[in-house]
Formats: structure tokens, sequence, C-alpha cells
């Protein structure tokens, strides 16, 4: 495995590439401390392209909690290992001022009422500096396919629109969240847990998967209501917010009939750990 750090060594590592193969090129954004979710996103990049590149990179641009950023979990040798084994071809680790050179204005995007959901009603400008980054990365590596999780919903659809708004040549490349044996969605986040805490946090995954089962007797409003009174018996967790939304649009929704695939939407702090997850209805 390749392990560059400079965009210009990057650059030609792929174009080298490029220029003596046909395959295509699929890439892996990432902010680091890897898990089995960027494992299968790995891998399915290689099963997918004949070259595979991740970067690891903690965006501040898209912390809206200078503590959140300053406690994001880091330990580039052990990501080097677990990405060495699963075959990863290149690892590229780009300095701060490579990407945001002194006096860098980052660019202002239009991301309508997207950005106006969840996320972006609680999270400041947190998908400006996402989008920020994706775009910087997406035109250096220049990659066939980008694999992102659905765990960041909300992230992924930003990002369809990101390309397709930008005319990116690029296939953006859902893939299904990757849990633990309990349900809880994998994230780098999950470290911060006390293991009291980790037992806990299987709460979240319970209330969602309580709603693909009942769902069809209640409103959406009502399914709102009874989740959040969920939330509020437990103490452990201090709710952000549980929607009900259109899959398409983000919107949110007040009858089943309104659209034609549903998911549900949890945000919730247990202790200072902030924990989004999601599922299907239909």
């Amino acid at each position: 495995m390749l392990i560059i750090s400079k965009k210009s060594d990057l650059i030609d590592a792929i174009s080298a590439y490029r220029e003596q193969n046909k395959q295509s090129v699929g890439f892996v954004p990432t902010m680091g401390f890897l898990h089995s979710g960027h494992g299968s996103l790995i891998e399915k990049s290689i099963r997918e392209n004949g070259l595979t590149v991740c970067d690891i990179f903690v965006n501040p641009l898209q912390f809206n909690d200078k503590k959140d950023f300053e406690k994001y979990p880091v330990d580039i040798e052990r990501d080097k290992n677990y990405l060495e084994q699963l075959g990863c071809d290149i690892l590229y680790i780009p300095l701060h001022s490579e990407l945001y050179p002194n006096g860098h204005q980052p660019m202002t995007y239009d991301f309508g009422e997207l950005e106006s959901f969840m996320e972006g009603r609680f999270r400041a400008g947190h998908f400006q500096g996402m989008a920020e980054v994706v775009r910087i990365l997406f035109e250096i590596v220049k990659p066939d396919k980008a694999y992102f999780g659905e765990k960041d919903f909300q992230q992924l659809k930003i990002i369809q629109h990101l390309v397709k708004q930008f005319q990116m040549p690029i296939e953006i490349v859902p893939c299904e969240i990757i849990r633990e044996d309990d349900g809880l969605a994998m994230s780098s986040r999950n470290a911060r847990l006390s293991p009291q805490q980790r037992n806990q946090a299987s709460f979240i995954f319970r209330q969602l998967t309580w709603c693909t089962q009942n769902y069809k007797n209640y409103s959406p409003p009502q399914l709102q209501k009874l989740i959040t009174e969920k939330f509020e018996k437990n103490s452990c967790f201090k709710l952000e917010y549980v929607e009900f939304a259109d899959r398409e649009t983000l919107k949110s929704i007040n009858s089943w009939n309104e659209c034609s695939s549903a998911g549900v939407f949890i945000a919730a702090f247990l202790g200072d750990v902030r924990l989004i997850d999601n599922i299907i209805l239909f």
C-alpha cells in the first residue's frame, strides 16, 4: 500500500495507474479511526475497481463544536495496519496546508432545503464544511466511484447533490449501515463511550426497530410523539431529534402516503457523545 501525503504525489500515482490500466478508480473519504463500517466501503471499492484510494483527514471545517473536533479519536498507525490488511492500494493523509493553503476561502454551496433539515438544523455550517473538503478531494483524486455509508444519510444526499451541481463524472455509491451485534451503528465516536454507556447505546436501534414493526398502526406525528416519550423516560439520553421523512427529499411527512420511501432518523446525546442512526420503513 502506498502512503502519500503530498497532493502532487497522489495525482502522479493515479495518473500513472490510469495510463497503464483501463479499470476504474474507487475512493473512500474518511476521518480515520477506522472500523468495520469503513472496512465494508473499502472492500466494496476493491471488488468494483482496479485501484482503491482511501484518505484520512479530520476536517475542522465540518465541526460546529470545537470540543467535538478536539476529542475526535485519532490513531493513524492502527488505521494504516487495518487498510493494509484489507488490501487498500493508496492511503492519502493530506497536510492541512495542502487542502487549505494560506488565504483559502471556502466556497458557499447551495443545497436548498436539503441542508435545512435534521443535521443541518442542529449543526450550523456542518454540511458547508463537509462539502468543501469533499469537493477538493474529488478534484484531486478524480475517482470514477466514491463510497459513502447510509448511517450519515443526509450527508450522502448532500454529496449526491454536490456531484450533480458541479457536473462531476463520479458515481456516488451508497453503502448499507454496518452494525455491532446489538444493533448499534458502527461509528468512530463509539470509541468515546464508557463501558456502561456502550451497553446503553443500543437503545437507539431498538427504537428504530420498534418503528419498523409498528409504523402501520400510527401516523408519523403519533410515532414521533411515542419515540420522544421513550427517550424522555430514559435519563441516559438527551434526544436532539426524531424525524419521519421522505428518504428522497428528507422532508418530514405527516402521512405514509406522502412518499414512496420513508425512513426514521434519530440524533441523541449519550453523555457528551452524539450518536445518529436511521432505518428504512418502506
